[in-house]
């Protein structure tokens, strides 16, 4: 494909393109690919030789940037070269072999080829093939409008829609427990739900809900109410589960590891007045809740008495209510309908789920990842291996998934990356193996189908408030680009790529991803303003609505979805959402802190850590400041929001406008001990070395002897790859 054919379908005479407006077109189309706001070339047109970076600013205009490019062009560079993004040639040049693609200049400057890259960095013969066509979009927009911002150049043709995908469920939609029942009716006998010596079938499942659900109301409890949810994995935690969707209510899982001030801030939020509760968590429970043990909820076979009592809920009331982190500093309730979830797991197309499979359920209740093991496995007649309290460790994970004969397992991305590595022999057996909650490697998805071929894998995307998964790219081959895709919309989901003026924009343009549909929760709880700013209405279909992702992707040219970023600064931490300026709102409320920034940094698998930096309010801060902040932020928030270390630096740089400078912020590859306990250094080799590999591993200077691994940082997958180190 040229400039020339793409121009001439746009209505554009390409005869008047010159070189310099189809350079200007191509910095353009690599900007907008990308977001990049300097542009890397590497020019090969005969005097004007070398690497030049074009800066893109977001108000530039096409006029603009054709008149810098014809009197001086870009920067040259001096030093390091930095890797360019395209090669730029004269007409009739044959290329040389390059990692980046080629842009060949034709004849009079009137168009361009472009030749292929190195498709391991995603630049394949139809990659290369849609720059092509992105570079006339541009030329055609940008000599229409020399003047609009470059950033917002309309770049789709009249007819090209904006979303794609099947925004209503594959299968009438149905409440939960009544998909679950109907195996009860089916196949009575087959195991339903398992833990430990635990074995519980479809009708005893079904049986034990049911009474459960008598209980709760009995209580008074029924349609849309929450109910809390206080326990540890067991077969039990998920009848009571059951129980509650079964008397019309949701659940609201509490996690036993968070603090008790975020729990009462969860449980006021969505009104909670009944917790069932595990014996060990009762005291737990913040006062003015009434508890129920978790036994009255889940009791033993044959207790159901009768029919159970039919129930006026139907698919758009709430199956549950899960509590994301906020950016305002308070945690964020999303109401999920059962609906949302049918659409997922009913049919689906990212997965097939069948009566004979065996799925593992170890990620926290509270996490959305557990809607996907839960329900995958239930809602069609398999069997839900519940793995039993405790860490899950790399060693145990293995020796579950293999007692059980697990076919589908679901991993968060960090656990996944190191048992690849370290217990590749965790996966025989497992036909489906799939991931989400973070940016996948694709060199260890290679690795893993290399030593298990013919397996399925699913890179599973999406934000709680679309119901676990948006989109999904599931394959039994391994890919081939630089990055693993996120794929295509799931059922009962429609998406779309838009601008900041919410106009779609065609493949190969990166831009904000919009989610439509079944899939869509119904809200914030108590939070109208946060509802209204995050689910917009519509565009195109009137009285529906659509939700703002705030992720930054790209369309390939096979129509699979990219993950490039996020447009604020929202991170994932081992799977968990987390807004950075939550951590920043605890730490700003300590008399002893003026200013409080909290960063990301990412190890060579990809997998996150959070830096919190701190500037004292007054000269004469304490010295053990950082292990006294790391402490409150202990007592506030969950474990997986504690940074890595707390940095007291004497002051964070602030930009011209104001604002905190974070690209100001110091890398920090070493950071001080942020503990309480005196330092007692190690005095024999034995002790030296094992001090320099936590070190090393925790990034934490110095490691003293009576340190403690979790206290210092560490978490279990630091813990299990310490353990491989220290048995080498």
């Amino acid at each position: 494909m040229t400039i020339q054919s793409s121009a001439t379908d746009a209505g554009i005479d390409p005869a008047g393109a010159g070189a310099v407006e189809t350079l200007a077109a191509l910095v353009v189309a690599l900007h907008r690919r990308s977001l990049d706001e300097r542009v890397v070339l590497d020019l090969h047109l005969g005097d004007r030789s070398g690497i030049e970076i074009v800066d893109v600013p977001n108000t530039g205009t096409f006029a603009g940037l054709c008149g810098r490019l014809r009197a001086h062009g870009g920067d040259s560079v001096s030093g390091d070269t930095p890797e360019p993004a395209v090669r730029v040639v004269l007409p009739g040049t044959t290329p040389a072999p390059s990692t980046c693609p080629v842009a060949e200049l034709l004849p009079n400057g009137d168009g361009i080829r472009v030749h292929a890259g190195d498709p391991a960095e995603g630049w394949d013969a139809a990659e290369a093939d849609l720059l092509a066509d992105l570079v006339g979009r541009v030329l055609a927009a940008g000599r229409e409008n020399p003047r609009v911002p470059v950033t917002r150049l309309r770049l789709t043709r009249p007819g090209e829609p904006a979303f794609w995908g099947t925004p209503d469920a594959p299968v009438p939609v149905e409440r939960l427990e009544t998909l679950i029942a109907r195996h009860a009716a089916q196949r009575p006998d087959s195991p339903a739900v398992s833990c430990g010596d635990v074995r519980i079938s479809y009708r005893e499942l079904d049986e034990r809900a049911t009474a459960g659900a008598e209980a709760l109301r009995r209580e008074g409890v029924g349609p849309d109410e929450v109910v809390g949810l206080f326990a540890e994995r067991s077969a039990e935690r998920i009848v009571a589960l059951l129980a509650i969707l079964k008397a019309g209510a949701a659940y609201l899982a509490l996690n036993p590891d968070d603090p008790t001030s975020r729990l009462a801030v969860q449980l006021r939020d969505a009104r909670v007045r009944l917790v069932a509760a595990e014996p060990a968590f009762t005291d737990a429970v913040p006062g003015g809740v009434a508890t129920l043990p978790l036994d009255a909820l889940a009791p033993p076979a044959g207790t159901a008495t009768g029919s159970p009592t039919p129930v006026a809920a139907g698919p758009d009331h709430l199956a549950y209510v899960c509590y994301t982190s906020g950016s305002t500093g308070v945690p964020k309730g999303v109401g999920v309908p059962h609906r949302a979830v049918a659409r997922l797991v009913r049919q689906p197309n990212w997965v097939d789920p069948r009566p004979d499979d065996v799925f593992l359920q170890l990620s926290p209740l509270s996490f959305d990842a557990a809607t996907v093991e839960i329900f995958s496995a239930l809602v069609n007649g398999g069997h839900l291996v519940v793995l039993p309290p405790g860490r899950v460790e790399p060693d145990r994970l293995r020796q579950a998934v293999r007692e059980a004969g697990v076919t589908v397992l679901l991993l968060p991305t960090g656990l996944l990356h190191y048992t690849i590595e370290a217990k590749p022999d965790t996966f025989a057996g497992v036909r489906h193996v799939l991931t989400g909650g973070d940016v996948a490697s694709a060199s260890l998805v290679r690795q893993l189908f290399a030593s298990h071929p013919g397996m399925l894998f699913t890179n599973g995307y999406g934000p709680t408030e679309n119901t676990s998964y948006t989109t999904c790219w599931t394959s039994d081959v391994p890919p081939v680009t630089a990055n693993v895709p996120i794929g295509d919309p799931v059922s009962g989901t429609s998406v779309a790529v838009l601008d900041e003026d919410l106009h779609g924009v065609p493949a190969g343009v990166c831009g904000q991803l919009y989610a439509a549909g079944d899939g869509l929760a119904r809200g914030y709880l108590s939070s109208a303003g946060a509802t209204a700013d995050r689910f917009m209405p519509h565009p195109d279909v009137p009285g529906a609505r659509m939700y703002r992702t705030g992720d930054l992707v790209r369309r390939a040219a096979d129509g699979t979805v990219v993950f490039v970023g996020r447009a604020d600064d929202q991170v994932k931490v081992n799977g968990y959402r987390v807004e950075p300026g939550e951590i920043e709102d605890v730490l700003l409320r300590q008399p002893e802190v003026a200013q409080a920034a909290v960063t990301v940094q990412r190890n060579k698998n990809g997998a996150a850590s959070l830096i919190a930096y701190a500037a004292p309010a007054s000269a004469d801060a304490d010295p053990m400041l950082g292990a006294r902040l790391r402490d409150r932020l202990r007592a506030e928030l969950p474990a997986y929001m504690i940074p890595t270390a707390v940095l007291v630096r004497p002051g964070l740089a602030i930009t011209p406008n104001g604002k905190l400078d974070r690209q100001a912020l110091p890398a920090a590859h070493r950071y001080p001990r942020n503990v309480w306990n005196d330092y007692v250094p190690p005095t024999n080799p034995t002790e030296i070395e094992l001090a320099e590999t936590w070190g090393a591993l925790l990034g934490v200077e110095p490691v003293g002897v009576e340190d403690d691994f979790f206290e210092l940082g560490g978490h279990s997958l630091l813990a299990a790859e310490l353990m491989a180190k220290v048995s080498q």
